[in-house]
């Protein structure tokens, strides 16, 4: 099959115009952008993975911080209501070391660390 040919001038030192195939002819209506589309596809891929492997990571680390605040808060109370030894074995229970316990006042102060996560509580129990 032959190529259809179209004519250009094309402009030499005095000689005549040339006809060029028409599949050598960019053309116009349907630009080859099949590289940039394949390029901006793999740059918005690359952003969700980032984005989830990120998310993933804050999400985690906010549960782990919440999970040992919530075991100070029941170690406090464990303290307030039953002592150091019940407080101690609350938090083993739930898989924290308590690094500080004290009593000030009617006040008991809490510190525990959760895989490598340092909470605080307190607690003070009222008569009523």
């Amino acid at each position: 099959m032959n190529p259809k040919l179209i004519r250009i001038p094309i402009r030499t030192q005095g000689g005549p115009d040339r006809e060029i195939p028409s599949h050598r002819v960019p053309d116009e209506r349907v630009p080859n952008q099949g590289g940039s589309v394949t390029v901006v596809t793999l740059v918005v891929i690359a952003l969700a993975v980032v984005t989830c492997v990120a998310t993933t990571r804050v999400g985690a680390a906010l549960v782990s911080h919440r999970r040992a605040s919530a075991v100070a808060d029941v170690t406090a109370l464990a303290a307030a209501t039953g002592g150091t030894d019940v407080a101690s074995a609350v938090a083993e229970a739930n898989r924290a070391e308590v690094i500080a316990l004290k009593q000030v006042g009617g006040v008991w102060s809490v510190s525990v660390v959760r895989e490598r996560i340092t909470a605080e509580s307190a607690a003070r129990l009222e008569s009523g």
